[in-house]
């Protein structure tokens, strides 16, 4: 997460909550992932409820995504979700980060994504 940065690397490792709330993430969205249902709306909330770390949950969930499609690429892992989801997903992230950028409403911004992650497979 720290893009080489050691001044970021070093902001990260002093955030005592950065390692829960990444987990956290991730953790949502494996579920949104795997349980679709209401899991979209559930990563939503944890969204809300934490904005003063929203860059970082974005962050956290671009490098998730990336990872995801390094397992499944590189390392030839199974994760269950195609390339090209996992690819138009992370698409959807920067969108994401460009509107909110923009003002554009939390909610607004970022259910669609919620919404893509947990619908059936393309």
């Amino acid at each position: 997460l720290s893009v080489g940065s050691v001044g970021k690397a070093f902001e990260i490792l002093n955030n005592e909550n950065f390692f829960d709330l990444k987990n956290q993430v991730e953790g949502g969205l494996m579920r949104v992932f795997r349980d679709k249902g209401f899991e979209p709306y559930i990563m939503y909330k944890l969204i809300d409820e934490k904005q003063e770390n929203r860059d970082l949950i974005l962050e956290i969930m671009s490098f998730y995504l990336r990872d995801m499609v390094l397992q499944k690429e590189l390392k030839g892992e199974d994760v269950n979700i195609s390339t090209a989801k996992l690819l138009k997903s992370y698409r959807m992230l920067i969108d994401v980060r460009s509107n909110l950028d923009k003002n554009v409403n939390l909610r607004t911004a970022v259910m669609p994504l919620l919404l893509y992650i947990g619908g059936e497979n393309d």
